[in-house]
């Protein structure tokens, strides 16, 4: 109501400036996407990266196909420091959804409006990725609490609701002095899918301090949209110091994890936790994500959409062993089976040629 009374004021002088703060303005609140994930930057007074005796917890809920409950249960085992939802969709290039109500604990309905967007970013044909993210620090609670999605809704009929996250950053004394870190946005990937939309994903590095006297504990946490079920996928990662990577795919020191995701919480959702060492003198992680090219027989790789990574480095010596150990048992046997019968194929086609040869004339 005021701008038209100081542009008259000014004889139109403020104009571009007042243009120039609105398209600016834009920029922030949304961006076409499809690649590295951004710095999370902590709201002050909290320092980014934030270290203190810190941890993390998250969960989330997949939406595809699902019309009544959606509801997120989160326990928190510490005083809460910084909260952030996360929701995504696929829907029309004008479409989208950057406003949902919260219902915490079965209260009252509040507001909650993106303070970022990310697309958007085509999928393809019509329709277009979103991400969405909202600080709602004040609205997560010590303990366990509920924390219900409503009224996200889309335009496109073809469109999808894939779901939403929660992580909250946590104080609590007893742990070991930790640097949290966390990246967002939004990388899509397929492997059919040619350019910035095809697999693998952007290489994500996070950077730290070296610690020369000891190995040290990271825990990790994703986000991640749009997998399905039985759809193969894989999680890339390297530790080291010096020059980071640009494809860990073809890295000697990479080390990959099978199907991480794979709607572990619902239809088009996952929540991927986990742990992994950071040997002595390292200053950096990187992580990719890839959408494995199917063999005959084979179900398609998996379309994934990437839009949040949470890292948590522990001053602490690991009690724990890497993610690709931790993940082993996620590797479906139908997977294993294969490549063993080929092996057990060749040693008795060898063994016929061995038996043939030393028969007596």
């Amino acid at each position: 109501m005021v701008y038209p009374q100081v542009v008259r004021r000014l004889g139109y002088l403020m104009l571009p400036v007042l243009l120039a703060a609105g398209i600016l303005t834009l920029i922030v609140q949304s961006a076409h996407a499809d690649g590295k994930l951004q710095d999370v930057t902590f709201p002050p007074p909290l320092s980014t990266p934030l270290t203190g005796t810190y941890g993390t917890v998250a969960d989330g809920i997949g939406m595809q196909y699902v019309t009544s409950t959606r509801t997120i249960t989160l326990t928190v085992p510490g005083t809460v420091t910084v909260a952030y939802i996360y929701w995504s969709v696929r829907d029309l290039n004008t479409g989208g959804d950057n406003a949902i109500t919260l219902v915490v604990d079965g209260g009252a309905g509040i507001p909650v409006t993106a303070d970022a967007t990310f697309g958007p970013d085509l999928a393809f044909s019509t329709q277009y990725n979103y991400v969405y993210v909202a600080e709602i620090t004040s609205l997560v609670q010590n303990g366990t609490h509920t924390y219900r999605i409503d009224d996200l809704t889309i335009s496109s009929p073809s469109g999808r609701i894939y779901g939403a996250g929660i992580i909250a950053v946590y104080e609590d004394p007893s742990l070991p002095t930790t640097t949290i870190q966390m990246k967002q946005g939004l990388d899509y990937l397929y492997h059919g899918f040619p350019g910035v939309r095809g697999s693998p994903s952007e290489v994500n590095c996070l950077f730290f301090a070296a610690n020369a006297t000891f190995d040290r504990v990271m825990d990790v946490t994703m986000f991640v949209a749009d997998v399905g079920a039985n759809r193969p996928n894989r999680l890339w990662y390297e530790v080291g110091t010096g020059i980071t990577p640009t494809n860990l795919l073809t890295s000697s020191g990479a080390i990959s994890v099978t199907n991480p995701f794979f709607n572990s919480d619902g239809e088009e959702w996952d929540t991927y936790e986990s742990s992994l060492v950071v040997p002595s003198g390292s200053t950096w992680v990187c992580f990719q994500v890839e959408s494995v090219v199917p063999g005959p027989g084979d179900p398609d790789g998996a379309s994934v959409l990437w839009l949040m990574s949470a890292t948590g480095l522990r001053e602490q010596t690991p009690t724990t062993v890497s993610l690709a150990v931790l993940q082993a048992a996620e590797v479906p046997l139908s997977r294993l089976i294969w490549p063993l019968l080929i092996v057990l194929a060749g040693l008795i086609t060898t063994g016929l040629l061995l038996y043939r040869r030393r028969r007596p004339v």
